[in-house]
C-alpha cells in the first residue's frame, strides 16, 4: 500500500523495466493513498495468530530468510520496539 523509491543494486544490475516489485523495501522517498492509512493497523493486530501459521512462508516462497526477515521485523514492531 506504498509506493517507494530507491536503487541500492549499483550498475551490475540492470531490470528488464523501470521499475520491480521486493519482498525486502528500502524507502529513501514514498508515497501512500488516504485509503491505504484507512487499513493501516499500527498495532500488528492480527501478527500473533499470523505468527503461528505459514502465511510467510507462503508469501515468500518458502524461503527461509524471508521468514527470518520478517518474523524479526514484525515481532518488533509487535513489542513496539519499532514504531512504523
Amino acid at each position: 500500500m506504498v509506493i517507494s523509491g530507491d536503487y541500492l543494486h549499483g550498475q551490475a544490475y540492470e531490470p528488464e523495466h523501470s521499475y520491480f516489485f521486493s519482498r525486502y523495501p528500502q524507502i529513501w522517498g514514498w508515497a501512500s493513498w488516504r485509503r491505504a492509512w484507512q487499513s493501516y493497523d499500527h498495532a500488528l493486530a492480527q501478527w500473533p495468530g499470523l505468527r503461528e501459521t505459514d502465511w510467510l512462508i507462503r508469501i515468500g516462497d518458502s524461503h527461509r530468510d524471508f521468514w527470518a526477515y520478517w518474523t524479526q521485523v514484525f515481532d518488533a514492531a509487535h513489542a513496539g520496539d519499532i514504531d512504523t
